[in-house]
């Protein structure tokens, strides 16, 4: 699969191409669907399979284009998925091309048709697009199915409109993936993205306070553009080279030793004991166990430490007996 940083980069196939357009930050259950409809479409058609993923311009730190953007505060959200997390979730899959697009003031200015002449048709020579029904394009978001549909009959470009995916009759979006990751609702996420939720990146060196406490951590750094689960500490599970453990992840301001305001994620693995710094490590979140705690002394602290892992054992005991 190749991967594009721009539209500006792609050269259409010969035999032309089939895209998925939408965001795919999470890449949930609701665009597995319309990934499967892609290549569906695309072998129907004999031609490449791609997604064009629509990502907020990370160089504007205010930006306020709406819909990627947090109205109340106008900062970008975090995604779900990084754009190299994408790129790694995907390249198993028989997908021809990835091309990703921020949504500058230029880009988001285009009106509804001449995205569809300039973008689809000249730039990038599609021969089928698969979008979710409330797909919505162009500047101030005023070009929808319906009018894709009335160019596809025109151009005789093929369209593949995919109905939501939903899960107790609510459908599967990546906000609601968001709010429950947020608010630490693991199992949840997980039924609406098809994979449990993880962060991922180097371990870093720490103070060394787990270790004196009997409880060694690995302090790992997030991406900045990296969703985080809310504060608190939860169960999870560690994957690194071939190895697959369980432990406990804190993440918040570390109030008992040390709160100078940043975020800080640090996760202890039940059965492995070995040095990680400068490794890469996958942590994948299965259950809130408690919030934030200030402890009076780190006696205190320690002693809160072996009850939550006295908990996990309860929790690994209760999920391996179903």
């Amino acid at each position: 699969m190749k991967t594009y940083d721009s539209i500006n980069d792609f050269t259409p196939p010969d035999n032309g191409i089939v895209i998925f357009i939408g965001k795919a930050d999470g890449l949930h259950l609701g665009h597995i669907a319309l990934i499967n409809e892609t290549l569906k479409l695309a072998h129907e058609m004999g031609c490449d399979a791609g997604i064009l993923s629509l990502v907020p311009d990370l160089s504007v730190p205010d930006s306020s284009v709406p819909d990627l953007s947090n109205p109340a505060t106008g900062e970008i959200p975090l995604f779900v998925l990084t754009l190299d997390e994408r790129r790694q979730f995907l390249a198993n899959w028989p997908l021809e091309h990835l091309l990703y697009q921020s949504m500058t003031t230029d880009f988001t200015s285009i009106n509804a048709d001449d995205f569809i002449k300039d973008i689809l048709l000249n730039k990038l020579g599609v021969r089928g697009v698969v979008v979710g029904w409330d797909f919505r394009f162009g500047n101030n978001r005023t070009g929808d199915v319906e009018l894709l549909q009335k160019y596809a009959d025109e151009t005789k470009f093929k369209l593949r409109v995919v109905k939501p995916v939903t899960i107790n009759n609510i459908p599967v979006k990546t906000t609601l993936v968001r709010e429950l990751i947020e608010a630490g609702k693991f199992q949840k996420a997980q039924n609406l993205l098809g994979y449990p939720f993880f962060i991922k990146g180097k371990v870093v060196s720490g103070r060394g306070l787990g270790q004196k406490l009997g409880f060694p951590t690995a302090n790992i750094d997030i991406p900045k553009e990296k969703l985080i689960p809310c504060s608190g500490v939860h169960f999870v599970r560690g994957l690194f080279d071939d190895e697959v453990t369980w432990g406990l992840a804190s993440i918040g301001r570390r109030p008992t030793v040390e709160d100078n305001g940043s975020i800080v994620v640090e996760v202890w693995l039940k059965d492995y004991d070995g040095n990680l710094v400068g490794r890469e490590i996958k942590i994948e979140f299965f259950k809130h166990l408690r919030n934030e705690i200030k402890f009076s002394s780190t006696d205190e602290l320690r002693q809160q430490i072996q009850k939550d892992a006295d908990e996990l054992d309860k929790y690994l005991k209760e999920i391996q007996d179903v």
